[in-house]
């Protein structure tokens, strides 16, 4: 019996550390999305509470015979600084590596990015990035999520030298130390929700 509580102690403490750790409001934005057929929802989809300045992984079995398709949402508070790495776990090939977003220019296509909309200008829409996977033989998928820290702007941030402080009139636990130039604080950590939506069909194979 001590064993099992045990076992079932490191299962709850792990939890945190990955996508495993669905929250109520998270998993909400999952409920929202209905995909359309011939595709299914698959329920390997995962939506957590993650945090700036984090990684966050999960591995994905896929079978021979699907189709699959991931794709990616998150919170605003993130402004879409995440970074998506996918890896073939049997040949430990990377088959995915994007940015969440372009800095300075418009996606060409829905691959391009793992978060920011391509403009489709021959159905005058803008589609949501998209990564399909149609396995020749069952693998799985490493999906890792790199969630990139914020940091202030360097004008925003107060340059202090030793001359501002009368060191003798100051007691010394309110004297402030020097700051480098060039140095950014991080803000406070913003949290927000990831969501890694997966569909799937069964393959159309060509017949006579």
């Amino acid at each position: 019996m001590k064993n099992i509580l045990k076992f079932l102690l490191v299962v709850l403490v792990s939890l945190p550390l990955g996508l495993q750790a669905q929250n109520t409001t998270c998993v909400d934005q999952l409920k929202m999305r209905k995909p359309m057929a011939p595709y299914r929802y698959n329920t390997a989809s995962k939506s957590a509470m993650c945090q700036t300045g984090r990684k966050y992984e999960f591995v994905l079995p896929i079978t021979k015979g699907m189709d699959y398709r991931i794709q990616f949402f998150a919170s605003t508070v993130f402004n879409n600084n995440i970074d998506v790495k996918i890896i073939d776990m049997s040949t430990g090939e990377v088959v995915v590596n994007v940015p969440g977003k372009l800095q300075d220019d418009e996606p060409k296509s829905p691959q391009q990015t793992a978060l920011q909309e391509y403009m489709d200008l021959k159905k005058n829409k803008f589609i949501h990035p998209f990564f399909d996977f149609t396995p020749v033989s069952s693998t799985s998928l490493k999906i890792m999520i790199d969630v990139k820290e914020v940091e202030v702007p360097q004008e925003q941030v107060q340059e202090y030298s030793y001359s501002d402080y009368d060191y003798e009139s100051q007691p010394r636990q309110n004297q402030q130390p020097a700051k480098e130039e060039g140095y950014a604080v991080p803000v406070e950590k913003n949290k927000g929700c990831i969501s890694v939506y997966i569909i799937d069909r069964e393959t159309e194979e060509d017949t006579f």
